[in-house]
């Protein structure tokens, strides 16, 4: 495939990474060999492709010096679960058999997909409905884990390489050529099976907004890649055993180790999905896809399978109409140019967050802070609070491209996922917690809070800027769900986790505090809900979701308090619970980090 060998290209200008060996003595490749066990379900394949490919990239990809050159600032990984907030329980059985395919249409409308039922306006509608085998994960730091393939797995018996091939002789759109047909050919059969298991994965990679997947077989590799246009998948077909020529050092790159490796790296170096590209993707219909019925007497036979000559990369597109072919050819060229113009403009995940002083002066209608990063940007530019956050909805729902103004920062709490927000027009910098229309409750809930920390925000809190309630024909997608309302936030830091000193416990413990004297009870006080900003270089409580109002703290004497727990009695005080539960923790997080154990506060 041109494309990979273009990608392994790259892997050979770095000559020590090139002469490192990957596997063991052929003497214990043969003893594992050996050991492998038949593959009689999917759950062997998994286990087969692990121990024989995954495991393999995983090391590639911590190669010191290829972390370096390709700038991967984080691992990659094989996972079977995606914990990126999103909840898949509570789906029928039904609702797991519909698959999403691409709006093509004959020229005399017959034959059309199922639509999707059209629901109110704030309900979530789910493209995706189960989940994928498993998924290559870009882990960048302690927090984000971007999902950059997704993979399913099929048992070889179950899906052969001839029926693969034979499916796979010409372009396939399934409204034209499969849904409601009915043939008894072993021909269509392999079509019809191949086209279920490709939906079925492009369902998967449409709902998690992955447009990079694979279907492995143990035998054959089917790459997938989805465009620009979302309707559309193209595919590659990989077999290593046949491409790879015995003796033939040469073909290293043929392998199935190496084809992912490439895939992989591809994946990494491209752009998530575009909102546009996910407003498109949402019109996509339904396929409902009971089980394929059992295949013709004269179906093709895994016995034939040696007569199957070696496919490097057909050139055809399942769901794609006539006369698109060269037209998504220039799209995937100018992926190319594209990222060259943006390097001329500054991303939004390279941009700084604005200060604190800065976006109190824009809540408040006052100064902005002449020190922060983006006072060059809206100086001159005189906003209420009120335009600002109708500004900041117009802007969501129209800027839907490619490198827009707005970005996921895959960090997912109990019920929101947080984003990076830029008005565009005027350089705010900030960050927004979105929510789903069932949760937009939980978000209001979280609002009333912060009003109810006006006076410290900034300080002990992030700066809470309002909610938007966005445009309900433009939610903004994100890991399988919509996300209709977003409450905007300032940046409050990076966590403390990894290691904490004595005096910055101490602080963390003072802004607890000010949050109790406040009358609120944070209710979830933990680590993970602590940031540590460096501009400020403080600490800030973040994460309001369970937080209740409460009477202020009274006078109570902490010290007396702790005595009393330490004799058995019960503390009645939740506000002193919550900061002696506080300190254990922080404690704990000392003793870590390999420090003396903080002073006592309470």
């Amino acid at each position: 495939m041109d494309e990979q060998s273009q990608t392994w290209a790259l892997f050979c200008q770095y000559l020590l990474f090139m002469s490192n060996k990957q596997f063991p003595s052929s003497h214990q490749l043969d003893y594992v060999l050996k050991t492998v066990c038949p593959i009689t379900a999917e759950i062997d394949l998994q286990y087969y492709e692990r121990d024989t490919v995954e495991n393999q990239v995983d090391s590639i990809y911590g190669n010191d010096i290829l972390s370096q050159e390709f700038q991967l600032a984080g691992s990659v990984t094989f996972e079977s679960h995606m914990n990126l907030g999103a909840s898949m329980q509570g789906q029928s059985d039904e609702e797991m058999q519909q698959l999403s395919v691409g709006p093509n249409i004959s020229a005399s409308g017959e034959q059309t997909p199922k639509k999707r039922k059209r629901k109110a306006p704030g309900e979530d509608i789910l493209l995706l409905r189960g989940q994928a085998d498993r998924f290559c994960v870009y882990r960048r730091g302690n927090d984000e884990h971007i999902p950059a393939i997704a993979i399913e797995y099929k048992a070889p018996h179950k899906l052969t390489l001839e029926e693969i091939a034979t499916g796979l002789t010409q372009e396939i759109q399934p409204a034209r050529d499969v849904i409601n047909k009915e043939e008894d050919s072993s021909e269509f059969y392999s079509k019809r099976l191949v086209t279920v298991v490709i939906t079925q994965l492009f369902s998967y990679m449409v709902g998690k907004g992955v447009r990079y997947g694979y279907v492995c077989t143990g035998e054959v590799f089917l790459f997938l890649h989805i465009p620009e246009d979302p309707s559309i998948v193209r595919y590659a077909m990989c077999v290593p055993n046949q491409d790879v020529r015995t003796g033939h050092e040469g073909d290293f790159y043929l392998t199935a180790v190496a084809q992912v490796v490439a895939f992989t790296l591809r994946a990494l170096a491209s752009s998530p999905p575009s909102q546009a590209w996910h407003d498109a993707a949402a019109e996509l219909g339904v396929w409902p896809v009971e089980s394929p019925s059992p295949p013709p007497p004269n179906s093709p036979s895994p016995a034939n399978n040696q007569s199957i000559g070696r496919r490097r990369e057909p050139d055809v597109q399942s769901t794609r109409q006539k006369g698109q072919d060269n037209k998504s050819r220039g799209q995937e060229r100018r992926g190319g140019s594209r990222e060259s113009k943006r390097s001329t403009t500054i991303r939004i995940n390279d941009r700084p967050y604005c200060s604190q002083k800065c976006l109190l002066g824009l809540r408040d209608g006052g100064r902005l802070d002449p020190l922060c990063p983006n006072f060059h940007d809206h100086r001159e530019k005189n906003i209420s609070s009120h335009d600002f956050l109708t500004l900041v909805r117009n802007q969501l729902a129209t800027d839907r491209r490619d490198n827009a103004d707005c970005c996921p920062l895959y960090k997912a709490g109990s019920y929101g996922a947080l984003f990076k927000v830029r008005l565009s027009s005027h350089g705010f910098i900030l960050v927004a917690k979105g929510a789903r229309f069932k949760n937009q409750r939980a978000l209001l809930h979280e609002r009333t809070i912060y009003d109810k920390l006006h006076v410290i925000q900034g300080i002990h809190v992030p700066v809470c800027l309002g909610i938007v309630e966005l445009e309900p024909k433009r939610p903004y997608y994100y890991n399988e769900g919509k996300y209709t309302h977003m409450l905007l936030l300032s940046w409050a830091g990076k966590p403390i986790t990894g290691g904490l000193s004595p005096s910055i416990s101490d602080m963390i413990v003072f802004s607890l505090r000010a949050i109790h004297q406040q009358g609120v009870l944070h209710r979830d006080a933990e680590p993970q809900n602590i940031l540590w900003n460096d501009t400020c270089r403080c600490p800030m409580i973040v994460d309001f979701g369970q937080a209740l109002i409460r009477n202020p703290l009274s006078s109570v004497s902490t010290n007396t308090a702790r005595k009393k727990r330490l004799r058995g009695a019960k503390s009645e005080d939740a506000f002193v619970d919550e900061l002696q539960t506080v300190q254990y923790s922080l404690e704990d997080l000392v003793r870590n980090s390999g420090n003396s154990k903080i002073r006592k506060h309470l």
